[in-house]
């Protein structure tokens, strides 16, 4: 059973409140549906403070009311001493051994009696072999006091021994994938949903779509690297000066470099979830299902819906699931993204 997100925190909140918290929760659900959001609350509900004593009142001793923790606006700023966070950041998008070993270290710190560790995998699936079998020696014995947060949308991607020793929470896609009004990805989206809308279907019409997806993630990738060039900049004139600052400053350029590919492979991966929300949402409508993954675009879901055969929708999803994985590949991007679109937009 899917949850919204107030509904699991509900949950998760009674479960704290009767001392019955698991010590792994794997938290599910499509990309957009607050999975990151659900984890900073649960953290927030872990640094609350019980009630204390009660204390003296007008009428005499009155319970002390507990104190709830604001929840952080992201992981990043929730992170600390106490809460730990690993995403994938190596230039292939995975989460190495040395990333699980660095939060079983702060699982075992010492922390009070009153605290609660938490450790927090974002985009779990990118776990690979080594770093998935590191990482279940501490799920099988975790450290006292401690909380495991497993993020990820593809739950199917880990090991069957990891989901059995997880709590799951599925939450309910909400929208939030959409693009906002004026971004490149709007303008991109509204291209396809005019040109799916027309019927287009023909060679040229896939082709024209594969260009305007790559000038899309052209653009965000030259916004990436503008970025990192940036503190790259930044950090030699401030270490100019320091000895061995040109050994450090090769080694900030090839991290910085890896940190790049890997924030512009999530770029790509958004892409082609919206992509996949689209008919998702064309299939929904097709069943009489009233959520949307991008409400701007029901009409282009719902002309869709009514063009194109339910296993025709289907197969149209298929074909963009297999640009995300022909992606990843040795594949050159251009010719994955013109082959993919053939598929997409139904070219026989």
């Amino acid at each position: 059973m899917a949850f919204t997100i107030d509904q699991a925190l509900t949950s998760l909140r009674n479960a704290r409140d009767n001392d019955r918290l698991g010590h792994a929760y794997l938290i599910t659900g499509p990309a957009g549906s607050g999975k990151e959001k659900l984890a900073c609350q649960l953290i927030a509900l872990l640094q609350s403070k019980p009630a204390g004593e009660p204390v003296a009142g007008l009428f005499g001793e009155e319970p002390a009311a507990p104190v709830e923790a604001e929840p952080a606006a992201s992981l990043d700023e929730a992170a600390g001493p106490l809460v730990n966070v690993v995403r994938p950041a190596s230039a292939a998008r995975r989460i190495r051994v040395a990333d699980i070993h660095e939060l079983e270290k702060g699982l075992r710190v010492s922390c009070g009696m009153n605290e609660t560790k938490v450790a927090v995998i974002c985009e779990a699936d990118r776990l690979g072999v080594e770093s998935s079998n590191a990482f279940l020696k501490t799920l099988e014995e975790p450290p006292d006091r401690s909380i495991i947060l497993i993020l990820t949308s593809r739950p199917e991607q880990l090991l069957d021994t990891i989901l059995s020793r997880c709590i799951q929470v599925e939450l309910i896609g909400d929208g939030m994938i959409e693009p906002e009004t004026g971004t490149p990805e709007a303008r991109w989206l509204d291209q396809i949903g005019e040109a799916l809308q027309n019927g287009g279907s023909t060679v040229k019409d896939a082709f024209v779509l594969a260009r305007a997806t790559q000038d899309v993630l052209g653009q965000r990738k030259a916004e990436i690297d503008k970025h990192y060039q940036t503190i790259l900049k930044e950090e030699g004139r401030r270490y100019k000066d320091a000895s061995e600052a040109g050994k450090y400053l090769e080694r900030r350029e090839t991290e910085l470099a890896a940190r790049g590919k890997s924030d512009y492979l999530k770029v790509r991966e958004g892409v082609v979830q919206m992509l996949i929300a689209l008919f998702g949402d064309a299939v929904r409508a097709q069943v009489g299902g009233k959520r949307r993954s991008l409400p701007r675009y029901s009409k282009v879901a719902e002309s869709l819906a009514s063009q194109l055969s339910h296993a025709e929708l289907e197969k149209r999803m298929k074909a963009v699931e297999r640009l995300g994985e022909l992606a990843n590949t040795n594949v050159q991007e251009n010719l994955a993204f013109e082959a993919s679109f053939l598929d997409i937009v139904g070219v026989d």
